[in-house]
């Protein structure tokens, strides 16, 4: 196992990162963290980085953490603390793993607004109306915004280390995009076939 993680599934949040990280975990080379998303980058930074090594399994080739926090970083304009981690994840794993591949997978941005609202709702953070919601939580727009999401990170990381994946290619063929997400993070060859369901 190799130490920091190669792979970022970095966002965004109910742009099915979830099934995407389980199709990566089947593959024997891959090892995505327990649990997906451990928030190191953003709200465990100062946890350390041992505590984040701990958060993978022994074995594998390539390590994979799935934080979709990472693409929710404060953009201009924000509220001062929020997001607590403001831009910072992106330098932080520059500092860590120059070389880190990192895929971001984009859903139309409405859609995904209305979907994160309403886990909002089901998980009992979220009270407000929706319209409350979105006008004084600023991240709700914000973790749609992938352009400026992306371009923080692309301060700090070439565009070759970027993979945009579009869900509505994810939920045509979730077992191709997977495959090209391996070749991504350099996993070729064999041990390529994956199941086909989500």
């Amino acid at each position: 196992m190799i130490f920091p993680p190669l792979g970022h599934l970095i966002g965004a949040q109910k742009a099915a990162t979830t099934s995407l990280a389980a199709l990566l975990a089947a593959h024997p080379a891959v090892r995505v963290s327990e649990p997906k998303e451990t928030h190191f980058l953003t709200a465990e930074w100062r946890r350390g980085p041992d505590w984040w090594r701990d958060r993978f399994a022994p074995g594998g080739e390539v390590l994979v953490d799935a934080s979709t926090t990472c693409a929710m970083l404060a953009l201009p304009g924000f509220p001062p603390g929020e997001p607590p981690w403001g831009t910072e994840p992106p330098a932080r794993l520059a500092g860590l793993r120059p070389d880190a591949r990192l895929i971001y997978m984009v859903r139309d941005p409405v859609d995904r607004l209305w979907s994160a609202y309403w886990h909002g709702v089901r998980s009992g953070w979220e009270k407000r109306p929706f319209d409350r919601a979105v006008a004084e939580s600023p991240m709700y727009l914000a973790a749609g915004d992938y352009a400026a999401q992306a371009e923080a990170w692309l301060a700090h990381f070439p565009r070759e280390a970027l993979l945009f994946v579009d869900f509505r290619d994810f939920r045509r063929d979730p077992a191709g995009v997977a495959r090209r997400c391996l070749a991504f993070l350099g996993i070729v060859g064999e041990d390529m076939d994956l199941p086909d369901e989500r």
